[in-house]
């Protein structure tokens, strides 16, 4: 009896801790928790406590009240772990950015992906709230709690600006994209998809310059308006860019326009892929010469049999 009290009695009193430390970094967003680094990261430190006191306390009392059953709330398991793993994914992430020296350009990427993680816990946190029984007070856990869960979030998702600075600095070439996604495979052949992209991307950036020289000369009435290829003949003979330039820029509009361009099917194509998917190529032309044209197909059928789903007989007497 001695030993269990020694440990069961200081375990009560850990999760009593837990309760209040919970409550408290709830009520003050963290703020009264410690962070093992000063500067950007040191909010997401203080925020990841939070989430992991609130966690503990939640995984004790589940544990405390279901006890075996809880192996069998798979639902609610599941919510634990998604706050588990996003709460791994977060420490990760600044260990990251302080290992790599906190880097004033990888900030964005920091933010971005601590509010993404917290919105993800938060998720987790509310279906908790909203589906774990504690005898006698499952009433508070998903009224008052849960109203307070939602008014007062870990995070409520990156935003959209956010997000568009996020897309923007990937979208630079250069030694920052490079240490992000050095270990990717870029195929050099611009006949492949992949490579086709990264091709249009860099002639695309490089052309950047020009277009905004075009731009501004459109805004100042120096050219007429349109689009900057349309123009680009008059801003040579204008002198506002050079022979090298307008051949970049035609460069830069090729390239764009060919990593953009989609296949292109008409009805026939369609009707005859629907019902032999190899006879159409991925241009939209017949992949031999000798391939036989199969006639028209229902609509309704030729979505069943282009996925592969088996046609429902139309007859009464054939479906029985």
């Amino acid at each position: 009896v001695r030993a269990f009290d020694a440990a069961f009695w200081p375990h009560v009193g850990h999760v009593v801790r837990n309760a209040f430390r919970a409550v408290l970094l709830s009520l003050t967003r963290g703020r009264l928790a410690a962070s093992p680094v000063p500067g950007v990261a040191a909010p997401y430190w203080r925020t990841l406590a939070w989430s992991s006191a609130t966690f503990a306390f939640l995984a004790d009392l589940a544990m405390g009240t279901l006890g075996g059953d809880l192996k069998r709330k798979e639902k609610l398991t599941g919510r634990f772990a998604d706050v588990f793993s996003w709460m791994y994914l977060a420490a990760a992430t600044l260990r990251r950015f302080e290992a790599e020296g906190r880097r004033k350009e990888d900030e964005v990427f920091l933010h971005w992906s601590m509010a993404y993680a917290f919105a993800q816990m938060q998720a987790a946190f509310d279906g908790i709230f909203s589906n774990l029984r504690v005898p006698g007070l499952t009433w508070l856990f998903r009224g008052p709690v849960a109203a307070w869960s939602r008014l007062n979030p870990l995070s409520a998702g990156p935003s959209d600006e956010l997000g568009h600075q996020v897309a923007r600095a990937i979208q630079m070439p250069g030694p920052q994209r490079e240490r992000l996604f050095g270990g990717v495979f870029v195929p050099e052949d611009v006949s492949r998809p992949l490579g086709r992209l990264e091709h249009a991307l860099a002639v695309c950036t490089a052309a950047e310059g020009i277009e905004r020289k075009l731009r501004e000369a459109v805004k100042q009435k120096w050219l007429p308006k349109g689009h900057p290829e349309a123009v680009v003949r008059q801003a040579v003979e204008a002198n506002i860019i050079t022979p090298d330039e307008a051949a970049l820029l035609q460069r830069a509009e090729a390239a764009r326009a060919d990593a953009i361009a989609v296949d292109s099917f008409d009805v026939e194509d369609y009707f005859r892929s629907a019902a032999d998917p190899e006879a159409v190529g991925g241009d939209g032309a017949s992949t031999g010469d000798t391939a036989p044209t199969a006639p028209p197909v229902p609509m309704r059928e030729a979505g069943a049999v282009a996925y592969g789903a088996a046609v429902e007989p139309e007859d009464p007497a054939a479906r029985e």
